[in-house]
């Protein structure tokens, strides 16, 4: 570490860091190119190439490819490379994705940059930096700007202040965020995995219920004497089929007066966007706060418990979305392309959420919108007039909290990812700019191995 005094030390006690240690981007580009000029073609070949599609997330997607009719000599690559989106919506500009060696050929496309490193700084922690918020931000702000995209010369790109401390920094910089990488895709794929089996959980729950054991009832195929037939095919001999009108106390309608596009604040009163529950979860951020002057109608404002469905959209496959309110915010509102269906007695209000989602009622809702055109409605009537599966209350409140145990889950290992990538963001912003160096964890790795 530089002595007390040093120019390094002043640098860092002012919160900044060592200029040397910035250098343009160019200085350790061996390669910045863009892709092949050759033709695609419209089938599969052995030759594949990227498009601009192929590292939209983030990582080179091979079904996103397009395909050559013959190789592009000089053209292929090779482990370690970095792509680079140069021309794309302002959005999306300076997205990047490395390439591992994952297929045994392939070839760099037209509108993706190729940068090929030097030796001098480590691949693996470029990409990192080039992810990173500030470089994007770079791209952002130097980029020439049309009509429908935006476009980065490279001579632009090579100018890129990139923070480069020695490589054995630099590799364990990159090893650090690799491995939070690492964690986060486990966790996702975790989530994806658990919400597949919810789906399938989902359905037996509402085919074959829960019995007075806590136990999933045999499938009908096991034990046919336990089912019967129904207008929504075979169910459970105890259940029946009622009109959903007759169990529930009434829906309530919105209210949708013109306001900013501004989430309200705390204490501020603020109306519900159809994007709230159009997902099917509620998401209490996706509101507008109501103008000042206006008074709210506090019979509508939305409560833990709540059963809100989408009453009116343009995109037929969202009308009747349902979401159900585990908790919110005070203060606010249904719009009026909403509803909110008040569960009488002898109906859970979770259990009432789910027949809702059910693929019997969702086949019954697109019926009734089925052939208008423009934005589509559903009416109060249509919705009294589904009919939907009835257990025992007492069963409703089993199935309901089966399902509530699954996304619990899920909702944790959501957090859990959240927390990881919020944690990943911060390490970049420190990490990468030399504001946190990790000098200090090499010292101590070389002051511990042996001689």
């Amino acid at each position: 570490m530089p002595p007390p005094g040093s120019c390094s030390s002043i640098w860092r006690g002012l919160g900044m860091f060592e200029p040397s240690l910035y250098q343009p981007l160019g200085n350790h580009l061996a390669v910045a190119r863009n892709g092949t000029t050759q033709s695609q073609v419209q089938f599969s070949t052995e030759y594949p190439v990227t498009r601009i599609e192929t590292i939209a997330d983030g990582t080179i997607n091979f079904g996103k490819v397009g395909y050559l009719a013959a190789p592009a000599e000089g053209y292929e690559l090779q482990p370690g490379d970095i792509l680079y989106s140069h021309i794309n919506s302002i959005k999306h500009v300076g997205k990047v994705a490395q390439y591992f060696g994952e297929k045994k050929t392939l070839y760099h496309g037209m509108n993706l940059l190729l940068l090929r490193l030097d030796d001098e700084v480590d691949k693996r922690y470029l990409f990192h930096y080039l992810n990173n918020h500030n470089a994007r931000h770079y791209a952002q702000k130097e980029c020439q700007k049309a009509i429908n995209q935006v476009s980065l010369n490279t001579g632009q790109l090579k100018k890129l202040s990139v923070f480069t401390p020695p490589l054995s920094e630099q590799r364990l910089i990159a090893h650090i965020l690799d491995a939070l990488d690492t964690q986060i895709q486990k966790t996702e794929a975790l989530i994806t995995k658990l919400e597949k089996v919810k789906e399938g959980l989902l359905h037996d729950l509402l085919t074959r219920g829960i019995d007075e054991n806590g136990r999933l009832r045999p499938s009908p195929e096991q034990a046919p004497e336990l089912y019967k037939e129904s207008p929504l095919g075979l169910i459970p001999r105890q259940w029946e089929v009622k009109r959903l009108g007759g169990l529930i106390d009434g829906i309530d309608a919105g209210w949708s007066p013109s306001c900013s596009d501004v989430v309200p604040k705390e204490g501020e009163w603020g109306v519900l966007k159809v994007s709230a529950i159009s997902t099917g979860a509620y998401l209490p951020h996706k509101s507008k706060t109501l103008p000042e002057g206006l008074s709210p109608i506090k019979e509508i404002e939305v409560n833990s418990g709540d059963v809100i469905c989408v009453r009116a959209n343009g995109v037929a496959e969202l009308v009747g979305r349902t979401a159900y309110v585990f908790s919110t915010p005070r203060r606010l509102m249904l719009s009026d392309k909403t509803l909110r269906l008040r569960a009488g007695e002898g109906l859970d209000p979770l259990f009432l959420f789910l027949l809702m989602g059910s693929a019997s009622t969702r086949k019954q809702i697109a019926s009734f919108i089925s052939g208008s055109s423009g934005q589509k409605n559903l009416s109060q009537n249509q919705i009294n007039s589904i009919q939907v599966k009835a257990p025992s209350i007492e069963e409703q409140r089993r199935v309901a909290g089966a399902l509530s145990s699954m996304a619990s889950r899920i909702e944790k290992e959501k957090s859990a990812r959240d927390s990881s990538a919020t944690l990943k963001a911060g390490l970049m912003g420190d990490l990468l700019t030399g504001r946190v160096r990790v000098t200090p964890l090499l010292e101590k790795a070389q002051a511990t191995s042996p001689a």
